[in-house]
């Protein structure tokens, strides 16, 4: 389980730099006119979509999506598990 955990904790920091690095770029083109006017504004929408959509798909991850529900499962048949071996 701490495996699991701490692969997605790597993914989340990966995720988060290129995301970072992207908006870099995307200041870049900004500043130095790379990009004609109606360009630039797209790349500034799609970049803060993705922000959107990275952050929402992370907490889905962390704490309610398939992955959190098998943990949960696993952990119940776990200590199901411990019970029985008690008795």
């Amino acid at each position: 389980m701490e495996e699991v955990k701490e692969g997605i904790e790597k993914i989340c920091e990966e995720v988060e730099m290129v995301v970072q690095r992207l908006q870099e770029v995307v200041e870049f083109v900004s500043r130095t006119k790379a990009a004609y006017q109606g360009r630039d504004v797209r790349l500034k929408d799609v970049l803060m979509t993705l922000k959107v959509l990275y952050e929402r798909e992370v907490d889905e991850m962390r704490f309610e999506g398939l992955l959190d529900q098998a943990l949960l499962h696993v952990q119940d048949e776990f200590e199901e598990l411990l019970l029985r071996m008690k008795h």
